[in-house]
């Protein structure tokens, strides 16, 4: 039986200082299957140069939302 695949999930908006922290942290996970997607709400801070800056690594989507 294969091991399943684990997607975790991490919403964001103006929080580029502490990104970093988090993504290392969810990177730093022991598990072999895993997905990591950030979705961040049109952030107007240097988010999206932090997210880019992980490559493949991570998914992210950055786009205006509703609040």
């Amino acid at each position: 039986m294969s091991t399943p695949l684990v997607t975790v999930v991490t919403p964001t908006f103006n929080m580029a200082n502490w990104l970093p922290t988090c993504i290392e942290s969810i990177f730093s996970q022991d598990y072999p299957r895993l997905e990591y997607i950030v979705v961040d709400g049109g952030s107007t801070d240097n988010t999206v140069e932090v997210l880019r800056g992980y490559g493949n690594k991570l998914r992210f989507l950055s786009e205006k939302d509703k609040g």
